[in-house]
């Protein structure tokens, strides 16, 4: 019996004990407006408050005692992996004499399929606030590094230990809620919103914020606050005219200096960062602010490089044979009030976390990027912006080659462009680096740049017949090499090759009557069995085997390279033929003359002559 009552007192106790630590936690975060506003009980110009410091800063409340910074939710890149979303400020009285101690947590949420906090190290501010309650001396800020729940959208202060952080600065343990007025400030909080790649209108993201003590009490729960808005935040396009290129000339020489013009551009103001270190940074008393660059209001709490916005990229389908992609060491658009709106700097590549220029090209002006495998990829980065304006920037870099080192009729070049750092490909897996931020998504939008004409020569057989007995022959010469020379450039002044030649097929095209295939119908020339007509070299065939033997017409030939010349040859000689009747004649060459309503004056290209 004596057991059972020692047991109940017990009991009964520790409920005393529960309902007092419940009766006496307790934390109310001012009604109203920002401070400065009328009745908000804390003035504008009072030392020590966040409007005091930041100049109005937070704006409007999104609820009692809540605001943002900056005073509007920061919009999100839709691509984005580490999107910084807004600062979540909380003006709290404190709690008259009694310190308490307790965990806080921020939930972030919103329509954002697969939302995740991805930041490296969140921080709670808490600050020190001089109106309406004494410090005591003690408003010096206190900054509590956050933990990421993994699979979670959620971020934990108050936890034990401060791994992850820099020493010295941030506080571990528990979070201590001052007993005289202060404020909380939730910052660098980055998520990745790259489950809604296309929005088609803004779409909010939140964060809730809910502090508890000690295990036993709730302190305060926020209404969820909208920190960001996911927008979709770039679009490319391909300028117009694109050169046409032919594979038999070299290039520079066929272009004004660039491949194409490809225009990148914003779809909302502030979308192309530089790093931006904020100012003021981690300051007594004041909070830090976020300035519009990637870095949050605490870069030095993440442990890791901050970027400029990184743009990447990807020329693809170069034909074997282009040497090099010739591109800007900086690309600069226009000029604001401020002076420049936008620069890019090129980068040696995404994982690199410097941005200067290639080694050895410091000081020019442009850099070339050898072509190997098909493919180049080129980064810059952004180092200089305005955030008032929407802007645009246009890459134009410079395919090079020599004179017939691409064989044959190529298509078009591809050009993608997605934010860097980011995965290779397309979709690829992402894996948020921890040595630098930003990180994005691979979105790759692509665009077609400029394709490969073959040269050539059209030749025209005027006379051909396989009736009555006859057979017409047709030769045709590939006379690109020849004795031609001229002196080339000193030292040497060495004799160079006044022709450069290319090898190719010839499609005989037959118009007539009695002819088996179809008109219009290409013919290529492989009686022979040579499938092309090497340089310096000539291939003939008779007409018979596919016209058979009642055809009268003509034949165009189109020849896919320079110097084609043919000559055709008739005769109906065979066993028993006395008197053989025969003839020939030189193909004529069609000369394209360059008014612009005549069908044959777009390439190909023709060698002219007189006949």
């Amino acid at each position: 019996m004596a057991d059972f009552r020692n047991r109940l007192l017990v009991v009964a106790g520790m409920a005393t004990l529960f309902a007092g630590l419940a009766s006496a936690q307790s934390l109310t975060c001012a009604q109203g407006q920002a401070p400065g506003a009328t009745g908000s009980g804390y003035p504008a110009g009072a030392p020590g408050t966040v409007a005091a410091n930041l100049k109005g800063e937070y704006g409007p409340m999104a609820g009692p005692g809540q605001g943002i910074s900056p005073t509007q939710p920061i919009e999100l890149r839709s691509e984005g992996v580490t999107e910084l979303v807004s600062d979540t400020v909380f003006v709290c009285v404190g709690t008259g004499g009694t310190t308490l101690q307790g965990q806080v947590t921020a939930f972030m949420g919103g329509n954002v399929p697969a939302l995740a906090v991805t930041a490296t190290a969140p921080i709670l501010q808490v600050l020190g606030n001089t109106v309406g309650g004494a410090c005591d001396g003690a408003c010096a800020p206190v900054y509590y590094a956050g933990i990421v729940v993994p699979g979670t959208a959620n971020v934990l202060f108050g936890t034990s230990g401060t791994a992850g952080v820099k020493s010295g600065i941030y506080t571990g343990g528990a979070v201590v809620f001052p007993s005289y007025n202060f404020i909380l400030q939730v910052s660098n909080v980055r998520v990745n919103v790259t489950g809604l790649l296309a929005p088609t209108v803004p779409t909010p993201v939140t964060e809730t914020v809910f502090a508890g003590a000690e295990g036993v009490a709730s302190l305060f729960n926020s209404s969820p606050i909208t920190v960001g808005f996911v927008l979709k935040s770039y679009t490319t396009s391909m300028g117009a005219p694109l050169p046409s290129y032919v594979v038999c000339e070299k290039n520079p020489g066929q272009d004004n200096g660039w491949s194409f013009q490809l225009t990148v551009s914003e779809l909302f103001a502030g979308a192309f960062k530089t790093a931006t270190a904020p100012t003021p940074t981690e300051a007594i008393p004041a909070p830090a602010n976020i300035p519009g660059g990637e870095a949050g209001s605490f870069p030095s709490a993440e442990l890791v490089t901050i970027l400029g916005t990184r743009i990447k990229f990807v020329v693809g389908s170069i034909p074997a044979g282009v040497s090099s992609l010739v591109v800007p060491n900086a690309i600069v658009t226009g000029n604001g009030e401020g002076g420049t709106t936008l620069e890019l700097d090129l980068v040696p590549s995404q994982s690199d976390t410097g941005a200067a220029d290639p080694a050895g090209t410091v000081g020019s002006t442009t850099y070339s990027v050898p072509a190997a495998g098909g493919s180049v990829t080129v980064i810059y980065q952004v180092n200089t912006e305005l955030l008032s304006v929407i802007k645009s920037f246009i890459f134009q870099p410079q395919l090079q080659w020599a004179a017939n080192a691409i064989v044959g009729q190529q298509t078009a070049v591809t050009v993608t462009t997605t934010y860097a750092p980011s995965p290779a490909t397309l979709g690829g897996t992402i894996v948020v680096p921890n040595t630098y931020l930003p990180y994005f998504a691979n979105t790759a939008q692509s665009q077609t740049g400029p394709a490969w004409g073959v040269c050539e020569t059209d030749l025209l057989f005027p006379f051909i017949t396989t009736q009555n007995g006859f057979e017409t022959g047709i030769a045709i010469s590939n006379t690109a090499a020849d004795p031609f020379t001229y002196v080339g450039p000193p030292p040497t002044f060495a004799a160079l090759p006044l022709t450069t030649g290319q090898e190719g097929v010839c499609n005989l095209y037959f118009y007539g009557t009695g002819q088996s295939p179809a008109a219009t119908t290409p013919v290529t020339l492989t009686a022979t069995g040579l499938t092309s007509i090497k340089v310096g070299t000539t291939q003939d065939t008779v007409v018979s085997p596919y016209l058979g033997h009642d055809y009268l017409g003509y034949v165009i030939a189109r020849c896919q390279f320079l110097y084609a010349h043919g000559f055709a040859f008739f005769t109906n000689a065979a066993p028993g033929i006395t008197a053989a009747q025969q003839g020939g004649y030189s193909a004529l060459v069609f000369s394209y003359p360059p008014s612009v309503n005549h069908p044959r004056t777009s390439p190909p290209r023709s060698e002219h002559l007189d006949e």
